[in-house]
């Protein structure tokens, strides 16, 4: 057995060049990715972690052992963090959330701001048929950036129940400490994936195998256990693997392969305290935490959290309290803003609430409301949601706008509502505030603001003059803040989707195919929405209708709403007078294009809303396709960097190929983004579902919103690797991946994705507040070894980060990777002009960049020399004032081939040939010994495109 470290030692000398992309900055200036504003309440306190919620979904059948085993596992696990992370972190309470539809038990709290949708661990079901591997797979759903929090940690019922599966990927500890990583601090992995690249020409000369760190050893084989066929130039084929050693003195890294017995600790940019090299973190290995974290070790980007760079060093580990809360009721006050500014507002917002009653409000769950002005007033107290209370809540709607505005009054009096049994803090609730306007009347939200206990506050802003300090009341306690502009139709989406983070991803949601605002003046107007075929249910469509200044209209004679189905089948609409409501039902499950007219016959201008709902069958095997969208960050500071996220999936498996587009509210105008999933600049992941869009312009101060478009033919990938997470052990799973596509046929959603605000008087107006963003796509073509040229291939920036035109790149060249990657001025600038003794560029210009995410190629002259020699390229992009940040790194190696002076044909190649194994065949090479030289040129990229 040899190891791979050595493969060339056996060969003459040789010579690489490394193309690495370097961070520069211009001046004080630039830009900085955004940190994810997680709706966890995960938070550390004296060493120790509390609020962690560890939620089991409804779909998940009852089992009281699953409680049981999340609490062994997690009380496990607490001592493993405490020991891994150098005593200084540890567990101190997790919440356990049971499902409403388990059986109570007198021993579970009720639950209070905890919920499926919002927390740290999903226990669910994998979404997938036996048929497909690695179905019990723990993942990590993280499209955030390097340093950055994850979605959450999804682990299925039969992996924390049923050991034998939780030890195909290492066992319990060491799997949740890779998750833990990926979705608290996160880093990501560092073992090759599936499609990826699996070895890369080290800085040393060798063939190296992706892993750290770099002392590890190990042997080839292919997938099959075959043995691995090595050309002359060493660099083993595609359908070649590593197989790690089973016993080594190394103990780095757990995010990569931490099935490894010996595989215990985070990799560090230093040896340890003994002067060991086992944690050294392998900087060139071209695995996604090199590409996304600018080669940092694992601990490097621990270090720079916040849970390390607050901490008190090491602490003493306590039991890990476990605190089971169950689900009850939903429990809802309205805080209703009826100002004098609200006339106009008054009736649309009634149009939502009556959707939001009627259908996001289940039997069984209560609903209070509160009016405020001057004064805050409890029109109605908590009242438990049936046919008969649904008709009288609304008519108790507010319809009259008059005096000042005192949110805190209002906030205050909808804690009085909650409060009525005096344990606010133990039942918990949720209010809904909404209001178009200032803060001019005590008590103010300031005054309230530490009053709210454990009670979870969503905001809706109405306009641009709303207090500042509104959103305040979400961050605070965990809620979502929302904005709706008089010309949008943000209301009808927000109130259609509340109650999901309550009730979890359940079959039965409520799925907004439709949605759009208009003006519409006397005549006809038609409008087409598509259903796909994983819309099982029925459809229900509200038609708005609006005069000026709010009023709606006194007769149903004036407006007529029809819908007709792809096969010519009609529906007529009811009118619900108190709302101005058209209401269109049917129960066709028909799937294609629905045509839905809309005849005024009123010579005044109408302001009309439209929002189609499909509802969907409670049928587990037929989920909906689904989609939502959110911000990275609630609180934009430039250069700090907002992204825009819409995951599309049914289930948890992941929808490709729909166009996804923002329609983004700013508080000057409106602007369109397009989301991408495609694994270039912010989309970190190509093809899981999760698209992502810079906004990459501002255009003032104030709140920004987003509406997400999503249209067209799309994809179900079965069987994906869905997130980052934990390796599969090959001698005990299935390592590589079955994956199908199954057509959904044309997609149509619309959501609301929340809102943000934007307070920097200065960068928030300033629509060049970054530079083209950092390439981390480099990746090679085949070497033409008779004219020494390589092909250099990336997706090109934009001037704004993904937007636009840079104008130009700069390419230098060192012969020190270390120093070069260091310090990107160190090298040489890369020229067009012919010279035989350095690389220079052949075809390409520089000084002519391709638009944003258009494919760059480059075409490099590679130097004829007489000795072999190690280069190393890096190239950054401009924009005229600001200069990107670094990218990956690719190798490029000039090679001495060994070749049989006397050879028959068979023995122009490299042979690996196994030797016995029961599990492996392990491997032994065979040089020829008899050589020559013949220069060769070898490109890998040290970060692979994928």
């Amino acid at each position: 057995m040899l190891r791979l470290l050595s493969i060339l030692s056996l060969m003459t000398s040789t010579a690489i060049i490394m193309l690495v992309l370097i961070h520069y900055v211009h001046g004080n200036k630039g830009y900085q990715e955004p940190r994810y504003n997680a709706i966890s309440e995960a938070r550390i306190s004296g060493g120790g972690y509390e609020g962690i919620v560890v939620a089991i979904s409804p779909q998940v059948s009852e089992d009281a052992n699953l409680i049981q085993r999340i609490e062994t596992i997690m009380g496990d696990f607490s001592s493993y963090l405490h020991t891994i992370t150098r005593d200084m972190t540890y567990f101190k309470e997790v919440r356990i959330l049971i499902p409403s539809t388990w059986s109570d038990n007198p021993s579970y709290v009720s639950a209070v701001s905890e919920s499926f949708e919002n927390s740290d661990v999903r226990i669910d079901n994998p979404g997938e048929d036996s048929s497909f591997p690695n179905i019990n797979r723990p993942y990590t759903a993280k499209p955030t950036f390097c340093g950055s929090q994850g979605l959450y940690i999804h682990l299925t019922p039969e992996f924390v129940t049923n050991g034998d599966i939780a030890n195909v990927y290492g066992g319990y500890d060491k799997v949740l400490a890779h998750e833990w990583a990926h979705y608290r601090w996160g880093v990501f992995d560092e073992y090759p994936q599936p499609g990826e690249q699996h070895f890369y020409d080290s800085s040393s000369g060798q063939v190296e195998a992706v892993r750290c760190t770099k002392s590890i050893t190990g042997t080839l084989a292919t997938l099959d256990g075959e043995a691995c066929i090595v050309p002359p130039d060493g660099y083993p084929g595609d359908n070649c693997r590593f197989y790690d050693t089973r016993n080594s003195p190394q103990t780095a890294s757990l995010m990569y392969k931490q099935f490894l017995d010996y595989i215990s600790e985070f990799c560090d940019e230093d040896e340890d305290e003994n002067s060991n090299e086992r944690l050294i973190h392998n900087a060139e290995a071209p695995n996604r935490q090199n590409r996304h974290c600018e080669m940092k070790s694992v601990w490097q980007v621990m270090k720079e959290h916040s849970d390390f760079v607050r901490s008190q060093g090491t602490v003493n580990i306590q039991p890990t309290k476990f605190v089971r809360v169950r689900q009850r009721p939903a429990r809802y006050v309205l805080v209703i803003d009826n100002s004098a500014s609200m006339f106009a507002r008054l009736l649309p917002l009634r149009q939502a609430i009556y959707i939001f009653i009627n259908e996001v409000l289940v039997d069984g769950e209560e609903l209070g409301l509160v009016s405020f002005n001057n004064i805050a007033i409890a029109i109605r107290n908590l009242t438990t949601i049936n046919d008969i209370t649904r008709n009288t809540l609304f008519m108790d709607l507010p319809t009259q706008a008059e005096g000042a505005t005192t949110i805190g009054g209002g906030v205050e009096k909808g804690l009085d509502v909650l409060n009525t049994t005096g344990e606010i803090n133990t039942l918990g609730g949720r209010l809904i505030v909404l209001t178009d306007g200032e803060e001019n009347h005590e008590p103010l939200i300031s005054d309230i603001i530490n009053k709210t206990g454990s009670v979870l506050i969503h905001t809706i802003a109405i306009g641009n003059l709303v207090d500042l300090n509104l959103e305040s009341l979400a961050t605070r306690t965990g809620g979502r803040q929302f904005l709706h502009q008089d010309s949008s139709t943000a209301l009808f989406d927000i109130f259609s989707q509340f109650g999901v983070d309550l009730r979890g991803a359940s079959a039965e949601e409520l799925v907004s195919e439709y949605i759009a605002n208009f003006t519409m003046a006397e005549g006809l107007r038609r409008i087409t929405f598509v259903r796909d075929n994983t819309l099982r249910g029925g459809i229900t469509i509200y038609v708005g209708v609006a005069r000026e200044l709010g009023f709606g209209l006194g007769s149903e004679d004036l407006f007529e709403v029809r819908l007709e189905s792809p096969s010519s089948r009609g529906s007529q609409s009811r009118f619900e007078i108190s709302a101005s409501l058209f209401i269109v039902e049917t129960n066709s499950q028909e799937e294609g294009i629905w045509t839905l007219t809309l005849q005024s016959k009123d010579f005044n201008s109408l302001n009309v809303s439209v929002l189609v709902l499909a509802e969907t069958e409670e049928d587990l095997n037929n989920l909906p396709i689904t989609a939502s969208g959110f911000w990275a960050t609630s609180d934009l500071n430039p250069p700090q960097v907002q992204t825009a996220f819409v995951s599309l999936s049914r289930g948890y498996n992941p929808v490709i190929g729909p166009d996804v587009e923002a329609t983004v509210e700013t508080p000057n105008g409106v602007k369109k983004i397009k989301l991408y999933d495609d694994g270039i600049g912010e989309d970190i992941v190509q093809g899981d579902g999760i698209y992502s869009g810079f906004l990459s312009s501002l255009d003032g101060t104030g709140r920004y919103s987003a509406q997400f478009s999503i249209r067209g033919e799309g994809q179900i990938v079965n069987g994906a690797r869905v997130g980052v997470g934990a390796a599969v052990d090959p001698e005990k799973g299935q390592a590589e991946w079955n994956v199908t596509y199954e057509p959904s046929g044309d997609v149509q959603r619309t959501i609301t994705g929340g809102s943000f605000t934007c307070n920097n008087a200065m960068t928030c107006t300033d629509s060049n507040n970054y530079g083209p963003y950092r390439v981390n796509n480099l990746h090679r073509r085949d070497f033409l070894a008779e004219n020494r040229t390589v092909e250099l291939i990336f997706a090109a920036p934009g001037a704004n980060l993904m937007d636009g035109r840079a104008r130009s790149y700069v390419i230098r060249y060192s012969t020190s990777f270390d120093e070069f990657r260091g310090t990107f001025a160190s090298g040489v600038t890369l020229g067009t002009v012919e010279n035989d003794e350095i690389p220079y560029i052949l075809t390409g210009n520089p000084n002519i960049p391709s638009m944003a995410r258009n494919e760059e190629i480059y075409t490099i002259m590679l130097p004829l020399r007489s000795e072999d020699e190690t280069y190393f390229f890096a190239l950054t992009a401009t924009d005229g004032t600001y200069i990107s940040p670094p990218s990956n790194v690719v190798s490029v190696k000039l090679r001495a081939v060994v070749r049989a002076t006397d050879r028959p044909d068979a023995a122009s190649s490299t042979t690996v040939q196994p030797t016995p194994n029961p599990k492996r065949n392990l491997l032994a090479i065979i040089i020829p010994i008899s050589v020559a030289l013949q220069l060769i040129i070898d490109i890998f990229g040290l970060c692979q495109y994928v």
